[in-house]
């Protein structure tokens, strides 16, 4: 028996609050902090030399490599050859400064047990994970297009982005190949990070960035789309919709939006069967059977059918877009694995 798009919204609401926020803009109006964006510069700057302003780093133990119970999954960061530099999405709901503070616990807290365990985990059998803590800006930032605060806090976050950045890049990289990866606001951090890297040293052993979650075109980050499986030196996203829905803000910059089905990896409007999905991880930190769901590009955006299982449910207006990870985790478990050889072949 199918649920209610009400009911599955109820029943996984305690998991994940920090996102509902993002969803409706009406309480975007509760939200506006009262200090101004120029106050964010009293708050504690992050020193990337000290791991515990990082969420996730090689030398200190996290919810990236938390493994599903049952999954026949492994962590291998310690011996990948391969590293990611992971963006993390907003999880800064309310407060009285534009941009979040490094130093708050129960913010901290709230990333590492909800985007580090749902979203960052799915790269622990490829590669060393870094992600570094910055003051990312408050969701409210992304609703009152007239107010130039939001704009600033999100240029304010950037900066911070581009520093850890480049202190990943000179102490710790040494060479390697590595992924960008991200999720909302962090995709819209890697859109402007990838305008940086293409002209730089950077890109030379950039494989592939899979920058989920916000929608961008192929011209705003200097990079080609990735049109097939093993596509490396490309870009990757989708944000994913039930069918029969459509996002009601931004709509026009969704129907020029790069997709790429997690599905068949292609960028084109062919739909996917159901067959081709190899299981989702779920709300309880499990993965699900196959087969849990089609795909199409449609318009910029990824439309699905209903979820077969419990477990994945969808925010109003069909939205998955808290799901846009965890619905194709085993997808991108393998595709990981087949762009990584196949930049190894070709280098």
């Amino acid at each position: 028996m199918k649920l209610s798009h009400k009911s599955s919204l109820n029943r996984f609401r305690f998991k994940i609050p920090i996102f509902l926020f993002f969803l409706i803009p009406s309480c975007s109006l509760l939200l506006s902090p009262g200090k101004s964006v120029k106050q964010s510069s009293n708050l504690s700057n992050p020193e990337y030399s000290n791991i515990d302003h990082w969420a996730v780093h090689p030398q200190k133990k996290s919810n990236a490599s938390n493994i599903p119970e049952n999954s026949g999954l492994k962590d291998e960061q310690q011996s990948a050859p391969v590293d990611v530099f992971f963006i993390h999405p907003t999880s800064y709901l309310k407060g009285s400064y534009w941009n979040a503070d490094i130093n708050d616990e129960a913010l901290n807290k709230r990333t590492d047990e909800r985007i580090v365990k749902n979203q960052i985990s799915v790269y622990n059998g490829c590669c060393r994970i870094y992600a570094p803590r910055y003051r990312q800006a408050i969701i409210n930032s992304f609703f009152n297009e007239n107010d130039k605060n939001g704009e600033e806090a999100l240029e304010f976050a950037y900066a911070d982005v581009l520093n850890s950045f480049h202190y990943y890049m000179k102490n710790w990289n040494q060479g390697r190949p590595w992924i960008l990866a991200s999720h909302s606001q962090g995709t819209r951090h890697a859109v402007k990070l990838l305008q940086y890297i293409k002209n730089s040293e950077y890109s030379k052993n950039l494989i592939v960035s899979y920058i989920i979650g916000f929608p961008f075109s192929t011209e705003d980050t200097g990079f080609q789309t990735c049109v097939s499986p093993t596509d490396t030196k490309c870009v990757i996203n989708w944000n994913t919709f039930l069918k029969g829905h459509t996002p009601f803000r931004m709509r026009e910059k969704y129907a020029k939006s790069v997709c790429v089905n997690p599905l068949n990896w292609k960028s084109d409007n062919s739909h996917a069967e159901e067959n081709l999905h190899l299981g989702g991880l779920n709300s309880k930190f499990s993965i699900s059977a196959p087969r849990l769901t089609d795909a199409k590009c449609e318009n910029g955006i990824l439309l699905i059918s209903e979820p077969k299982e419990k477990n994945f449910p969808s925010l109003p207006n069909g939205n998955y877009h808290i799901l846009d990870y965890s619905l194709f985790y085993m997808n991108i478990r393998k595709n990981l694995e087949e762009r990584i050889l196949a930049y190894r072949r070709g280098n």
